[in-house]
């Protein structure tokens, strides 16, 4: 049988090569170490297992453009729990690196955040850190989301303290801070606020504490120390019920008094 020299085998191997797309050009540019060791470190003051950041790599990561695109949804990237894998839209790119970076580790928070996957006949549960999304036919409403709001928020907090020292340790000068302004997750990093800020003020626990428990309770689905901290104060009970349940507009006020003090 015939048998390629060497050269002609390795020709042939570089002829079928596919090139990169896009998004590997853009994810080769990414340094994922500091990603990790950054991400590492700030979980660990939250005291976080170390572990969860070990997941963070490209391999998570699609790279091409197959399946439903994120911003035909209206976003630039979302965690797929199913497949563990994050998909990034490919209107992204790091000509815009800061969204881009930003975009990368908020999906990097929701794959390494304790997730689940429950499906049994007629009903199916899909959680991903404190998100829960359930769907059942034999219930109504058919479809419930808990907590979406303070995950998105607490999620999208870490992804901007992450970003800003992964720029400080890259060297690269941040030339866009519009993905550090009220306009990304504007509500969901207020329900975040105004739950740190009054379980701190009703407790008497520092709001530094407060947020590293809501990380910690995130990223291990851990309600028991957070619970702790609710000291089973009835308005502190109402306002987590409420933020549970999504009724985001009863949280208005709160919220606009949260942004007047925020500088």
């Amino acid at each position: 049988m015939f048998s390629p020299e060497p050269r002609e085998s390795n020709q042939l191997e570089e002829a079928n090569k596919k090139p990169p797309t896009a998004m590997e050009i853009n994810l080769e540019q990414v340094d994922f170490k500091i990603i990790k060791d950054v991400l590492s470190n700030i979980l660990d003051k939250c005291q976080v297992e170390k572990e969860r950041s070990e997941k963070i790599s490209t391999e998570i990561i699609r790279k091409t453009n197959a399946g439903l695109q994120p911003h035909l949804l209206g976003w630039e990237g979302y965690y797929d729990p199913k497949k563990d894998q994050i998909v990034l839209s490919k209107t992204l790119s790091l000509e815009e690196k800061e969204n881009f970076i930003t975009t990368l580790i908020h999906e990097l928070v929701h794959a390494i955040s304790d997730n689940l996957l429950s499906e049994i006949p007629g009903e199916q549960t899909v959680r991903v850190g404190l998100d829960e999304i359930k769907k059942s036919i034999f219930q109504y409403p058919f479809f419930s989301i808990e907590n979406s709001g303070l995950n998105e928020g607490l999620t999208e907090l870490l992804a901007e303290a992450v970003s800003l020292e992964y720029f400080r340790r890259s060297g690269e000068p941040i030339r866009d801070l519009r993905f550090l302004n009220e306009e990304v997750h504007l509500t969901d990093k207020a329900i975040v606020e105004v739950l740190t800020k009054s379980i701190a003020y009703r407790t008497g626990v520092s709001e530094d504490v407060v947020f590293k428990s809501l990380i910690r309770s995130m990223m291990n689905y851990d309600y028991d120390e957070f619970k702790k901290l609710l000291k089973d104060d009835p308005v502190l009970m109402d306002l987590v019920n409420k933020i549970k349940d999504l009724e985001v507009g009863e949280l208005e006020p709160f919220i606009r008094l949260s942004k007047k003090s925020r500088k």
